[in-house]
């Protein structure tokens, strides 16, 4: 192959088996050839200066090269600028061992979830069901009545605030922590956190609704998440970005305990499967709204301090509306309506 030189007037023959790209820049020419080795050709050689490479663009004085192994390169002047390592791409086997992890996860529901829900889980007779709510049947609103009520937006406009703005973070928890200086193992194992405290938020406000007024008790469990955004817009390091998103997780099961337990609190059980599946219609897509307004507020601002405070403030909103629900309309008996 004949190749001139951009720095002198003479042209020279070099012998680069399966070349895929040639660029002059400046005062050299780089070539890739075939098998990912980067050569600098310097008056009639060909000097090797990077291996594994799978792609090669010049801007001016500037050298951007990508690995096959997920390394990214800028040089200017011979001198590297910034350095950036992606993930790997799995391997086959490691495809299919995440495949093999989805088969199991799909077995698991149907070998203890199944048999559980079909063996333990009856409605009562028609007997018992006259004993306990009387010949007019079961107590409550009907769906249209609920949706009709101010309780239930006062109960589905925080529900959508709260799930847009912790699924939202969640969903970009690991590159906003990778930006903040935590290794991608690191930053992956707080995944785990979170889930881990989305069981404990459950478990917790579970217990407490049923002790306290469910509308103060939602109201304090919504500004949980706000000491996470706070944290996290704040920008500190250290244990302090774990324990935002622990408080993230927490308020995101506490949540899931709310809609159900104010459903029956509110609207009753007429038609009580109807009315939680508007509600968690709402949820459905609060959870995946939030993720694509984290997104679109980097790709336009280059930071997610703007989502951060759009769901900082809709966190305050949701405590603020949810803590203006009244009275329960149907409370448990025996039991008072407020405490």
């Amino acid at each position: 192959m004949r190749i001139a030189s951009p720095s002198q007037s003479n042209a020279f023959d070099i012998d680069l088996t399966g070349l895929t790209k040639l660029i002059a820049l400046d005062d050299a020419v780089y070539a890739l050839d075939g098998k990912g080795d980067l050569h600098r050709l310097d008056g009639k050689t060909a000097i090797v200066i990077d291996r594994g490479v799978s792609n090669i663009v010049g801007i001016g004085s500037i050298r951007i090269t990508c690995k096959t192994a997920g390394d990214l390169d800028v040089v200017q002047n011979g001198e590297t600028i910034f350095h950036s390592r992606c993930p790997a791409t799995k391997s086959p086997i490691g495809m299919a061992v995440v495949r093999t992890g989805y088969v199991a996860l799909a077995a698991l529901m149907f070998v203890v979830a199944f048999p559980v829900v079909a063996i333990f889980i009856r409605e009562p007779d028609s007997h018992t069901r006259t004993i306990t709510y009387g010949d007019s049947g079961l107590p409550g609103l009907t769906l249209g009545q609920s949706v009709r009520s101010a309780s239930f937006w006062l109960l589905a406009i925080p529900v959508f605030l709260v799930v847009t703005a912790i699924n939202g973070i969640v969903g970009h928890l690991v590159p906003l922590l990778t930006d903040r200086g935590f290794a991608l193992g690191q930053a992956t194992a707080t995944l785990s956190a979170v889930g881990l405290s989305t069981i404990a938020g459950r478990l917790v406000s579970g217990y407490v609704l049923d002790r306290f007024f469910a509308p103060y008790v939602a109201a304090a469990l919504f500004l949980l998440p706000l000491a996470g955004v706070v944290v996290l817009a704040a920008g500190p390091g250290g244990p302090a970005l774990i324990l935002a998103a622990i408080a993230l997780g927490f308020g995101l099961g506490a949540e899931v305990d709310v809609i159900g337990f104010m459903v029956s609190r509110y609207f009753g059980l007429r038609a009580y499967g109807g009315i939680y599946g508007c509600l968690f219609a709402i949820f459905t897509i609060g959870t995946g709204l939030g993720p694509v307004v984290m997104g679109l507020s980097f790709d336009e601002t280059h930071s997610y301090t703007p989502a951060l405070a759009v769901f900082g403030v809709a966190l305050v909103c949701a405590s603020v509306l949810v803590s203006r629900l009244g009275r329960y309309t149907f409370p448990a008996h025996g039991r008072p309506s407020e405490t």
